[in-house]
């Protein structure tokens, strides 16, 4: 090739090369490009693929709503027929409050509960499987932040408690404080005090006798009838006494306590002389007799927080000290329970605490008493032994102290069962 040919070949070949080079990097730039489009589209779907987990359906189910617990039962009654026929009365769970009555036939395994309709405050006492009796109290309200209720019904079951009837009621008049209550003392024939009155019927509820005291100062608070016919009653007397659990204001005030025995159902009352006549200080807490010749009395001092058990072994002819080492106010002693002349159970309700209460038992007597090895008994607002090993209590749920448990034993309370209706 010529000098003068390659000179004029020289900007020819210029133009190819940036042609070619022009290329080859359009090339590269849609190379990088792609690269670029290619990262993006990953970043991309990540980005996708997470708000996609993120909105899709949990699978694992949802949580239940939340919603208020349920209220506890507030059982306050508990009595036993036999071994496995057995009530509990209370108020129930629901907003209103009602009075409920809940029956077991098989020693509390199964339960089946009944509206006990129009009363409150109320107490209960079965003569048998069928035949029961309620008393409680009506047009209630509050004054001076104290609960006052201006009648008293008496309500019949024959059902089992399955359905109840209003029998009688009338005004009530309680300055004693005693309260109510209500022995069925067999199938027809029941005993019911509201405050001191007391009332008697020998026809399941038909009709109702008025066989009260007739000593206008006289104020029974508890009663035990072994039969029919005998019956006794404990309280104070005098024009200086004041409510139950109270202490007279004066130490030397017109206030004592007293027993009172019936051998005709009620129809005549007289004091016995040889009962305990402690001054007005001391409070009685209740009576029972487990025969025609054994019998318990038990009294507290709210001023020395002292008890005092006396027994009788003639029918209420006589009666001794027996044991002056019980508590007397915080915790409370609530009843006597004896299921024989031997072995019984006295209750401890530790009322506002904070102290804590249980259960006493006895197997001498009353001589001595020891208390009862479960944690869930801190106290104990009622019981029923129906035999020397075989009993229930009502105690305070230690878990919701506003609620009760119903507990049962059948070996004299080492070990206990919780048995408590459902809500």
């Amino acid at each position: 090739m010529t000098k003068k040919m390659a000179l004029l070949l020289a900007p020819l070949m210029l133009a190819v090369w940036l042609v070619q080079a022009a290329a080859a990097g359009e090339t590269h730039a849609q190379l990088r490009s792609q690269a670029n489009a290619t990262g993006d589209g990953l970043a991309g779907h990540a980005a996708a693929k997470a708000d996609t987990l993120q909105n899709a359906p949990d699978p694992r189910p949802a949580p239940a709503p939340s919603s208020p617990q349920t209220a506890p039962l507030r059982l306050t009654v508990v009595q036993f027929v036999d071994i496995r026929t057995g009530w509990t009365l209370g108020m129930g769970s629901d907003q209103a409050a009602t009075t409920r009555i809940w029956q077991t036939k098989d020693a509390g395994q199964r339960w089946r509960s009944y509206l006990v309709p129009g009363v409150e405050q109320a107490a209960f006492s079965f003569g048998d499987r069928k035949h029961g009796y309620v008393v409680g109290l009506q047009n209630c309200g509050t004054q001076s932040g104290e609960t006052v209720c201006g009648r008293f019904a008496i309500l019949h079951t024959d059902n089992g408690g399955a359905k109840w009837g209003e029998q009688y009621a009338d005004a009530y008049a309680d300055p004693s404080g005693a309260g109510i209550e209500v022995q069925a003392l067999n199938a027809k024939q029941a005993i019911v005090r509201a405050g001191s009155r007391i009332l008697r019927s020998d026809d399941m509820g038909r009709n109702w006798m008025d066989v009260s005291i007739p000593d206008k100062q006289a104020s029974p608070y508890r009663l035990s009838f072994v039969s029919p016919d005998t019956g006794y009653a404990v309280g104070r007397i005098g024009g200086a006494c004041p409510a139950r659990g109270a202490v007279p204001a004066e130490p030397n005030a017109d206030c004592r306590t007293a027993i009172w025995q019936t051998r005709d159902g009620g129809s005549h009352w007289s004091r016995l002389s040889s009962a305990p006549n402690l001054s007005g200080e001391w409070s009685p807490v209740d009576i029972q007799f487990t025969d025609a010749k054994i019998g318990f009395a038990l009294f507290a001092n709210p001023d020395t927080h002292a008890a005092q058990l006396y027994a009788s072994e003639d029918g209420g002819a006589a009666w001794k000290l027996r044991n002056d080492k019980l508590p007397g106010i915080r915790p409370y002693p609530v009843k006597l329970d004896f299921a024989d002349p031997a072995i019984g159970w006295i209750p401890l309700s530790v009322g506002a605490g904070p102290v804590e209460g249980g259960l006493m038992r006895t197997g001498d007597g009353g001589l001595t008493f020891s208390k009862a090895p479960d944690a869930r008994l801190v106290s104990v607002e009622d019981s029923d032994l129906i035999r020397p090993r075989e009993g229930w209590v009502i105690a305070m749920n230690p878990d919701r102290p506003e609620g009760r448990l119903l507990l049962h034993t059948s070996d004299g309370g080492a070990v206990w069962h919780d048995r408590t209706p459902m809500p």
